[in-house]
């Protein structure tokens, strides 16, 4: 067990601990510690994400996987590429296709999508290939077409779907509009800023 004065924690902008968790670091590999500074996620992993839903994505030279709040780890890791656990999934790469993966049950399905897929929020997840994306829900399911226009601020390890009041900002070339949580498009992509429409 490594002592607490040898226990760096990590400088990450928020020092508070989450639900009794806190990253830290050791050299240049990270775990998690509880509020007595005992080691709960062994400091051995590359890179590690936040929990989310109760699982957390770390990484080794071998590849990425996904762990629990109590360290164990619950899937190979062997993926290239992994988005944060939510909505019961997470969209995972393996040999350069994109599948959704369940967890604890480690059931991988659809792992046949070329286009990058985003992080799950809200039941769906956006998919994108080149300069345009649409939307998937939980069974892999396209329900938009791939039409919208990738707007600059868009990455994919970082994007959730976000919707304000029921209704979601889309672009499709100059042209803006709203879609709501079915990804129906209930305000006309017509518009030339998205501040020309005010939700009331």
């Amino acid at each position: 067990m490594i002592a607490s004065t040898e226990v760096k924690v990590a400088i990450t902008g928020a020092k508070d601990f989450m639900k009794g968790l806190r990253k830290c670091a050791l050299g240049r590999q990270w775990g998690y510690i509880d509020k007595t500074n005992k080691v709960v996620v062994p400091i051995k992993y590359k890179q590690l994400e936040e929990f989310f839903e109760g699982y957390a994505a770390v990484s080794t030279e071998s590849g990425w996987g996904f762990i629990s709040r109590t360290g164990k780890l619950l899937t190979p890791l062997k993926y290239g590429e992994v988005r944060r656990f939510k909505s019961g999934l997470a969209a995972v790469m393996l040999n350069e296709k994109w599948g959704l993966l369940i967890i604890p049950e480690q059931k991988l399905s659809h792992l046949n999508m070329n286009e990058e897929v985003s992080n799950f929020a809200e039941g769906i997840a956006a998919i994108g290939i080149d300069d345009k994306y649409g939307f998937i829900n939980t069974v892999g399911k396209l329900i938009t077409p791939i039409k919208y226009s990738v707007p600059y601020t868009l990455h994919f390890n970082n994007f959730f779907p976000s919707f304000r009041e029921g209704l979601m900002l889309i672009q499709e070339g100059n042209k803006y509009g709203f879609i709501d949580k079915e990804c129906r498009e209930v305000i006309p992509l017509k518009y030339n800023h998205p501040t020309h429409f005010k939700m009331v």
